[in-house]
């Protein structure tokens, strides 16, 4: 989600009504360097405060076109196979919410309106694609049908019928918070990224890093400040694990129907594995792998590197510019959830049933 600071220069001034930031919807400046220069710290140089915002105005675009190349994945291998539906479903739903939160605001610039009702669109189309491609049974389907009529029914009571939007707009925040959890949970479970498309995953991360930005140089809600730690955070570990399993992506069979549209499935083993073909051998295969190494390592532990060290900025970031009872507890409950995850695979499928279930 992209944030925009476009209000005035106090905190106060940053909220809304219900206490909401003015900032997701803008306000009715125009143009040129007013743009630029809005929420700015009063205290810190024109600078960080010009970054601050185009940053924000630059995530903005990056959201409009991150799911496209994931759609268009799952279009052309017909699969969501290592896709999490527990991301795809928070992400519609923050995304549905927003919109009856950003046309509640009067004054707001029409490329927030389009956002707001584009990107809700794009989270439909991908919960259709689960609907489609995933290998299960039609009572399953109707399930999955039911609860997202559900959640769309819930959302419209309580936006339109009780006229709680600016509440509501809180359950969007919590969702875009931890969506990314279930889909790096998936990744390590599958040692894998295959089913994520590697131009959305960077464009994520790069849109992530312009949330950041537009956070913490402009003055913002704590509330939204903790969001984008929490966003950006998960954001910048899936692309480790981008980088971590590249290299596996080559080596993978395709999915069976089976194991379609698992949260947590069994490692789907390398080539050769279970066919009993051996990996290709010989000179030519040694200097093919010789020259993927000298040409794919140095770049992929730079931007390794990047990612932790950037980790740790956001760690400290959010733990001197929030209260002490939200920034130190930040990063702990990410490592806790993280950790927790590996304690639990490293255990192994349970004794009674031998093999993870569907």
């Amino acid at each position: 989600m992209g944030v925009v600071a476009e209000s005035s220069v106090d905190d106060a001034a940053v909220r809304g009504s219900g206490g909401l930031p003015l900032s997701l919807a803008g306000s009715n400046s125009s143009g040129g360097w007013e743009l630029l220069l809005q929420n700015c710290r009063s205290h810190w140089p024109p600078f960080p405060c010009v970054l601050g915002n185009s940053a924000g105005l630059f995530s903005t675009v990056l959201w409009f076109i991150v799911l496209v190349p994931q759609l268009w994945k799952n279009y052309r291998r017909g699969s969501v196979h290592g896709l999490s539906v527990l991301w795809a479903t928070a992400n519609f739903t923050a995304a549905f919410i927003n919109a009856f939160f950003v046309f509640s605001l009067q004054q707001i610039p029409y490329y927030t309106k389009i956002s707001a009702v584009y990107m809700p669109s794009l989270e439909a189309a991908m919960m259709i694609q689960f609907g489609i491609y995933c290998k299960v049974g039609l009572r399953q389907k109707l399930a999955f049908g039911g609860l997202l009529m559900a959640i769309v029914t819930t959302v419209l009571v309580l936006c339109l019928g009780l006229q709680l939007t600016n509440e509501m707009e809180w359950v969007a925040i919590f969702l875009w918070s931890v969506q990314t959890f279930p889909q790096v949970m998936l990744n390590s479970e599958l040692r894998s990224t295959s089913g994520q498309a590697t131009t959305s995953v960077l464009i994520a991360v790069t849109g992530k890093t312009s949330d950041f930005l537009t956070n913490y140089l402009l003055i913002m809600p704590t509330q939204y400040v903790v969001m984008s730690y929490f966003s950006s955070t998960l954001g910048y570990i899936n692309g480790i694990q981008l980088v971590l399993y590249y290299r596996r992506h080559a080596s993978k069979r395709e999915p069976t129907d089976d194991e379609e549209c698992k949260d947590v499935t069994e490692k789907v083993p390398v080539l050769g594995e279970e066919t009993g073909h051996a990996p290709p051998s010989g000179l030519l295969a040694a200097l093919r792998q010789r020259s993927v190494d000298e040409s794919c390592c140095l770049p992929r532990m730079v931007l390794g590197v990047y990612l932790l060290a950037t980790l740790a900025v956001f760690a400290v970031c959010v733990a001197v510019c929030v209260p002490w009872y939200l920034g130190v507890p930040s990063p702990l409950v990410v490592i806790a959830v993280l950790a927790s995850h590996a304690a639990f695979r490293a255990r192994g499928p349970s004794p009674t049933t031998g093999e993870n279930s569907s």
